[in-house]
């Protein structure tokens, strides 16, 4: 049995190699900008994305401009990050969906659906 609805699009795109893609629509519920950095907060089973305005030092996963033809869209690398999600989704590469933007501990964080995208 397949998806009856398909209009579902994913807000990250994990890699097996660590890259990380941040799509238009998870940058804006976010207001991320290139050179802001990403992290993933756990609450009980949920998971969310989260975002850290203009960082100073060093920070693993830094958001930078994918291409010319879609500005919005960001690309960032880190091998936990990816392994985390990719070690409950399974596979090679994985396409996550994101649900509401709500407050938790660290500030503002999008809810990440973990299940398959059809």
């Amino acid at each position: 049995m397949g998806c009856v609805i398909r209009n579902r699009k994913p807000a990250l795109v994990f890699y097996a190699d660590g890259r990380i893609t941040v799509t238009a629509w998870a940058m804006k519920m976010l207001n991320l900008e290139p050179g802001d950095v990403i992290n993933l907060w756990e609450e009980g089973k949920d998971v969310y994305l989260y975002g850290i305005k203009n960082p100073t030092g060093y920070y693993k996963c830094r958001l930078r401009g994918n291409n010319k033809a879609s500005v919005r869209t960001c690309r960032c690398f880190s091998a936990e990050l990816s392994h985390y999600i990719l070690d409950k989704m399974g596979g090679d590469k994985c396409q996550v969906a994101g649900g509401e933007v709500k407050d938790i501990t660290v500030g503002k964080g999008l809810e990440l659906i973990l299940r398959n995208i059809c």
